[in-house]
């Protein structure tokens, strides 16, 4: 009777909470158009695709098998597995990786809006693939220890390669293979190039080889890109493919003294002298005569530039740095820098345009749908909406509700704005009423793609289109497009209107890129100006020109005096499309695509418990969408002669995330084991992400069961939370302004007798930046509330909530509360080479706690005060992973006790990001 008691309880604790969750749940989850995978298999690729992206499928499909022939002969390749290809079109950036567990590839069709692969790619996927198919073959490669270990322990085993392996390394080959087995690709990009030549110029400051190795906040962002086109280029020009393969056989053979060894065996040269060497050929191809008129006016050290227009003289700019994100400044008549608005949540280049009055500015604000049905951990659905700024009030409005706009310019005569939009893999040019919003394609082709829209007083539009990998100049009067530069192989960027009659833009026509002007009536081309190392943007006024140029620091601001303008003729010779002849593309089986979790590895791990060793084996399986994770651990108590085992397995099929996880004959009251097993399911009640913030609410359910010869119990667990985070700059680890709530109701049954215990626990946290820049100062508060029952009678309790209190419940009460001061200091930006990687980041916090509680007696407080701090060093090992190694200490100032705390935290490591870093 009193187990059925118990059960009407239950039933009374959850029924509320449910039609709490279902009215709660966003609608959006149930009218979404997702309708699952689909996949086709290829001789060597497993191709998983949504339906609608079928077409990207098929492309992949019709050129896959040969690029993999082609690259696998390359490198040497000794595997024999089906590449998984995943494919993802709802994303708002163009990206693709390569990762791990299980070793897979995923390409976004949509295709980059700045271009960073260059305007001689033809085919944005043919390229994206390459450059991940690359890191594929070449970090699943079973060679070193991994030929031999791979059929023992399972199919993930080549990820220990990767590991200790420099990210100038893994990015050099596929830098070197996007650009000789695909066309174009960075290394027949003059802009990417441009960063590395930048840093040769006298005093400025060339990065070092170890530093080459990992990412960094510093500039140049994207450097193991660069420093492994330099080195990998070298290599194979003077060395050949197989010195890249036989440096890296030696080195996975034993990796621990890094690829220096491994190169010096090769080439007989070390990897420090090959690197100055390919240096020098870089800096011989610098003339530093040119430019020499230049006068940069950007003052600030670390900061990168982008050109938005000249307003009566002013020049307005955005300025991305470390310390602000983006800004918006402007340079005077005196060309003194001075702030509009600081931390503008836009890292788009062209993603800013200023009305005339200076009172408003449109900008492209990115944000990502992380909870709908189609996203995937690292490809989540995402939009690219238009925002307005009010300049005075510092106020944005969303213009646009899940959209994918780029490039914004905003035409006041016509009271419209023009915008690029993307369409899967291409761009096309849209104009949006500011009065009723409707919208009107004015540039729509299925075979090319238009750029970097300008917009005269008059109406008309000029704006660059690609096609096959050809560049043209164009400009529309309202009603047609004319020609007046190309089709040309030179890559031509940044048009802008000198008058009605006249437009400049850039190219890599004269290496490096120089800036041109073309009459719209007679199209002959002029050049006009020169930079040692590139002009990137340029806005010619009547007395002088601004122009924005690589430096080691990022994208500067000059001036040139327009007596120093050229006016040579230039012949851009036209290009004639190749004509291609069309064959029809196989037939393949289409099949529905069912995510099972896939074997990885298993390890021979032991369980390290209560000062014991216990015997033990590892394992870990995930699925190619990484919806489903299982990991499990097997082991033998020797001395007790009893199994160990836990496990634990998570299903993330969209919104919700699901886990069932388990212990047999695991740790608990001396000398007792404890079985168990839990069910969990997380729910996202409301997500926003907008300019002014981040908003997100969750509640999350646990139910579970407790068997030990102590206590045979069930608990369920409800819990909602809500959280806001301000936008933040790259030096503000710890956030600016923050504040999370959350609440949750615990109920223990004891199955020995039926009874039921209520606890809830509440947590509330507050975070504010001092007065000291990127430092913070947060007040958390904890309250945990036994109902009608005192804290002697619970065992120790299963919550979702980390516990307020480091063991028990402390002092015997009905409610405890605990409130923790906290100071937490950034010391960045740090990049100090060590090893294998590089330190970012040092990160101090200190905090001081106290408690109170209600007993029998009323209110009370514990003489308990605890003072403490925390130091983690941020490190970054090779191309993908972090690793935070802390060292906490903990002094309880009445007891004179202390403890101490050592640790370390890591993220997923995955290989090949290939999306775009504001700071250049």
């Amino acid at each position: 009777m009193r187990t059925v008691y118990g059960m009407k309880n239950i039933k009374r604790f959850l029924y509320p909470i449910l039609a709490i969750l279902i009215f709660l749940t966003p609608l959006e989850a149930n009218t979404s158009d997702f309708d699952g995978y689909g996949t086709i298999a290829t001789e060597h690729l497993e191709i998983i695709y949504e339906p609608v992206y079928k077409d990207a499928a098929m492309e992949v499909a019709s050129f896959g098998d040969s690029v993999y022939e082609s690259l696998k002969e390359a490198l040497q390749y000794k595997g024999d597995k089906k590449v998984p290809v995943v494919i993802t079109g709802r994303t708002a950036w163009a990206n693709g990786y390569f990762a791990p567990f299980p070793s897979r590839i995923t390409l976004f069709v949509t295709s980059d809006d700045s271009l960073f692969l260059g305007h001689r790619s033809s085919s944005w996927l043919y390229s994206l693939f390459t450059h991940e198919l690359t890191h594929y073959l070449h970090l699943t490669n079973p060679i070193g220890p991994a030929s031999f270990l791979t059929p023992i322990f399972g199919p993930e085993v080549p990820a220990m390669n990767t590991i200790l392996m420099s990210g100038w390394w893994i990015e050099g080959i596929t830098t070197n293979t996007e650009s000789i087995f695909a066309s174009g690709g960075r290394g027949d990009n003059e802009r990417f190039k441009m960063l590395i030549k930048a840093s040769l110029l006298k005093d400025e400051k060339i990065w070092s080889l170890a530093k080459g190795s990992y990412s960094s906040l510093l500039p140049p962002s994207g450097r193991i890109y660069l420093t492994g086109y330099v080195m990998v280029d070298y290599i194979i020009r003077n060395y050949g493919i197989s010195a890249f393969n036989e440096i890296n056989k030696y080195y996975t053979q034993f990796p621990f003294f890094g690829l220096s060894p491994a190169i010096k065996r090769v080439t007989t040269e070390s990897a420090s002298s090959l690197y100055e060497k390919a240096l020098q050929e870089f800096k011989l191809s610098i003339d530093e005569q040119i430019g020499k008129e230049g006068v940069r006016i950007s003052q600030e050290e670390i900061a990168s530039y982008d050109l938005i227009d000249c307003i009566e003289g002013i020049l307005y700019t955005t300025k991305y740095t470390l310390d602000d994100g983006v800004s918006l400044t402007t340079f005077d008549s005196n060309d003194e820098e001075q702030y509009i608005a600081s931390t503008i949540p836009t890292e788009k280049n062209n993603g800013v345009s200023i009305t005339k009055d200076h009172k408003k500015a449109y900008i492209i604000f990115q944000s990502g749908d992380y909870f709908h049905p189609s996203s995937l951990t690292l490809a989540p659905v995402s939009y690219s909406d238009i925002y307005e700024f009010d300049l005075t009030t510092q106020k944005y409005t969303q213009l646009t509700h899940q959209e994918k706009y780029y490039q914004v310019q905003v035409d006041e005569d016509h009271n419209r704005l023009i915008a690029l939009e993307s369409i899967e893999d291409r761009y096309r040019l849209v104009a949006i009423d500011l009065e009723n919003k409707n919208k009107e394609i004015l540039f729509d082709s299925s075979h090319s793609s238009i750029y970097f829209p300008s917009i005269h007083p008059s109406g008309q539009i000029s704006a660059i289109v690609i096609q096959s990998g050809n560049s043209s100049l164009v400009v529309y009067n309202g009603e047609s497009w004319n020609t007046l530069v190309g089709p040309t192989r030179a890559e031509l960027r940044n048009p802008r209107f000198m008058d009605e009659n006249t437009i400049s833009f850039v190219s890599d026509f004269d290496k490096p890129y120089s800036l041109y002007s073309v009459p719209t009536d007679s199209k002959e081309v002029f050049l006009r100006y020169r930079d040692s190392i590139g002009i990137v943007d340029g806005i010619i006024q009547p007395e002088k020109l601004y122009y924005s140029g690589y430096r080691s620091t990022g994208e500067s601001v000059f001036k040139v005096e327009s007596s120093y303008l050229l006016h040579e003729r230039r012949n851009f010779p036209p290009q004639v499309p190749e004509e291609t002849e069309w064959t029809p593309l196989p037939e393949y089986e289409e099949n529905e695509f069912v995510d099972y979790p896939r074997f990885d590895l298993w390890l021979p791990l032991p369980y390290m418990e209560e000062n014991a060793i216990l015997p033990g084996a590892w394992t870990m399986w995930t699925s190619v969408l990484q919806r489903h994770l299982l990991q499990g651990q097997g082991g033998w108590n020797i001395q007790e002669g009893i199994p160990r085992a836990s496990f634990t397995y998570q299903f993330t099929p969209g919104p919700f995330t699901f886990s069932l996880k388990g212990e047999l004959n695991a740790p608990y009251i001396e000398p007792y084991k404890m079985q168990s097993v839990d069910v969990g399911i997380s729910l996202p009640l409301r997500y926003v992400y907008k300019p002014s913030g981040t908003h997100f609410t969750q509640s999350t359910f646990l139910a579970g069961l407790i068997n030990s010869p102590v206590q045979k119990s069930i608990y369920l667990v409800g819990q909602i939370g809500h959280s806001y985070n301000a936008p933040r700059a790259p030096l503000d680890t710890f956030g600016t302004y923050s504040y999370s709530l959350s609440y949750a109701l615990q109920d223990s049954i004891l199955l020995s007798n039926g009874t039921m215990k209520f606890i809830s626990i509440f947590r509330g946290s507050i975070s504010i930046p001092s007065f000291l820049e990127h430092q913070n100062i947060s007040i958390q508060i904890g309250n945990v509330l036994s109902h009608g029952s005192l804290f002697e009678d619970f065992l120790n309790p299963q919550t979702i909530l980390p516990p307020l209190y480091l063991t028990g419940f402390g002092k015997n009460g009905y409610n405890k509360t605990k409130i923790s001061l906290y100071y937490d200091i950034p010391i960045a930006p740090l990049d100090i080479p060590f090893l294998y990687g590089g330190f970012n980041e040092i990160n101090l916090s200190f905090h001081t706690a106290g408690y109170m509680y209600v007993g029998e007696d009323g209110l009370f407080l514990d003489n308990t005060y605890l003072f403490g701090a925390k130091v983690s060093l941020n490190y970054t090992l090779s191309a993908g992973a972090n690793i935070s190694p802390f060292i906490g200490f903990e002094f309880e100032a009445t007891s004179k006790e202390y403890a101490f705390q050592i640790g370390i935290t890591s993220d997923i490591l995955y290989i090949g990001n290939d999306s775009i870093e504001p700071l250049r």
